[in-house]
């Protein structure tokens, strides 16, 4: 298992996740990273309605970039399908870094 982080960006601004959580891969993590945005879109439908630009960045505890994850791809499944499988294509060439997953 190996540790990631998921920190949150929004208007240009980095809340750092301190803690992290123990996943067997960085699938596992970006599947999690999907269910953590449903909970913040939940909270923001709560609030004013509005997710605005927030993403959640996951990083590996040796500070590797994982993916990236706008929440308005949570809203839209074919937005989030094409993402996830861009991902997947690009996972051998991580030095080209997709937006998300």
């Amino acid at each position: 298992m190996a540790k990631y982080f998921f920190n949150i960006r929004s208007a240009g601004r980095v809340e750092p996740d301190n803690v992290g959580a123990d996943f067997d891969d960085d699938v596992a993590a970006e599947l999690e990273a999907v269910e953590a945005a449903k909970d913040m879109i939940d909270d923001a439908l709560a609030g004013d309605g509005s997710v605005g630009s927030q993403e959640i960045e996951i990083v590996t505890a040796a500070g590797d970039w994982v993916a990236t994850l706008p929440l308005k791809a949570v809203l839209d499944p074919q937005e989030l399908r094409r993402r996830l499988s861009s991902r997947e294509r690009a996972s051998s060439d991580k030095s080209d870094a997709p937006e998300i997953c």
